[in-house]
């Protein structure tokens, strides 16, 4: 894992830019708009991934098993999943094209963002798996650089000559931009897989019905990842209005910095949990998923406690006093990140070795209950409930996926309480996390 250290560069530089990315937003965008850009945003996010059919995990464990010694076509994996993701952003623009022309939805939010909304859709879905591509070539420089990155580094580097101009910018010019930032990543991604996918390998390549039956049980993992994390700020910009949601999306910006060790883990670990299940490597398979939960709970824990003593004053430092009002909403949200995060990498574990059926049960519950406590909770309370029934969602989640990866996979994937926590960082960033030594299969 010699690109470890590359995610962990590529992770950090992504969410530090991150909170410099809304920093900006707040000093050069109406609140109103920020919520607007925020919550919509999201939504074209989540509904990308939905229209990418999976197609990214698909890929990243066809050409893990290709790598494991099965035969098989890597390019021609590569560009089945990426034709497919295709194909469904093409629907999902079209989709929100015909909606709007039929005028089926009101509001003036859908009447002034719908195409650049479709235009996100049609970008977003390939957006979505050709990166996956390069991590599933072990390239996690490239994917994690370019793939996560490079966008927000683009967004903010015209936020900031925005605000140095004095420039006064509306949600539509920052999301038509954002459209021209995703067309990049795909430009940039497609010409490195290009050059790095052998032309002439001999091999089978799975039917787009294997592709399909593979990827959509993946959907349930996005929706359930969307309702236990993302749906807060939606929900909280239908009920309570965009200032809101642009208060509640600055907290849960800032909470993201809990989750980063986990982002990180689980960016780099990907393709090998995929080798080592399909070798049966079920020793070495549990002392890196083990060893990775420590890592990542660790560092939460620390996040966490950094939130608690100063997250009000980086609430209102980086963007402005009206924001200091969401620092009960970052620590509820930061709270249950890191405790989720103990649990281990399980829900990506279960869909990457074969169990995606398993976790499309578990998501199709709990994600749906969460949605409805959000939307109850919402209304009752605000946008501290919605926070409450996401993070409630969240731990569910992962809590019960850990009980799944001991039924189903044969290993424990939560933290361990260890004194060598230093010891296992420097691994991670070193990349030596996954040398638990070999044993003879399950």
């Amino acid at each position: 894992m010699r690109s470890g250290a590359w995610v962990l560069t590529a992770r950090v530089i992504s969410s530090a830019t991150g909170l410099v990315l809304y920093a900006l937003l707040a000093r050069v965008v109406p609140q109103g708009d920020v919520g607007i850009y925020f919550s919509l945003r999201t939504l074209a996010m989540f509904l990308s991934g939905v229209a990418a059919l999976g197609m990214g995990k698909v890929i990243v464990r066809f050409v893990g098993e290709v790598d494991g010694g099965l035969p098989g076509d890597r390019r021609g994996i590569v560009i089945r999943g990426t034709s497919i993701a295709v194909v469904g952003g093409v629907v999902a623009a079209g989709g929100v094209a015909v909606l709007s022309a039929l005028d089926v939805t009101t509001g003036q939010v859908w009447t002034d963002y719908a195409l650049v909304f479709a235009a996100l859709l049609l970008i977003g879905s390939p957006r979505m798996v050709v990166p996956e591509g390069l991590r599933a070539l072990a390239d996690l420089k490239g994917a994690s650089l370019i793939g996560q990155t490079l966008p927000k580094v683009a967004i903010t580097a015209f936020l900031a000559v925005a605000w140095v101009a004095s420039f006064e910018l509306s949600a539509g010019s920052l999301l038509w931009f954002t459209a021209l930032t995703w067309v990049a990543v795909v430009a940039i991604v497609v010409w490195k897989l290009d050059r790095r996918l052998p032309r002439s390998e001999l091999g089978p390549v799975p039917s787009h019905r294997t592709f399909l039956a593979v990827g959509i049980p993946w959907l349930s993992t996005l929706f359930g990842a969307f309702a236990t994390m993302q749906f807060g700020v939606v929900a909280v910009a239908a009920i309570e209005g965009a200032d809101e949601a642009a208060v509640y999306g600055a907290a849960w910006t800032l909470a993201q910095w809990v989750a980063v060790p986990h982002a990180i883990v689980v960016a780099t670990i990907q393709p090998y949990l995929v080798r080592l299940s399909a070798s049966g490597q079920t020793r070495r398979l549990e002392n890196l998923m083990r060893k990775s939960a420590t890592v990542a709970g660790a560092l939460a824990l620390v996040g966490l406690a950094g939130l608690v003593v100063l997250g009000s004053w980086i609430l209102g430092w980086l963007f402005g006093p009206a924001y200091t009002d969401g620092y009960g909403i970052l620590l509820i949200l930061s709270t249950g990140h890191a405790f989720s995060i103990l649990s281990g990498v399980t829900v990506v574990a279960l869909s990457l070795t074969g169990h995606q059926n398993k976790v499309m049960v578990l998501s199709l519950v709990v994600a749906p209950l969460t949605m409805v406590a959000i939307a109850v909770l919402t209304q009752i309370f605000g946008a501290t409930g919605a926070a409450v029934a996401s993070t409630i969602g969240v731990v569910t989640l992962n809590v019960a996926g850990a009980y799944l990866v001991k039924r189903y996979m044969g290993v424990r994937a939560w933290a361990e309480p260890s004194l060598r926590v230093m010891s296992d960082i420097r691994d991670v960033a070193s990349g030596r996390i996954d040398d638990g030594g070999s044993d003879g299969g399950s």
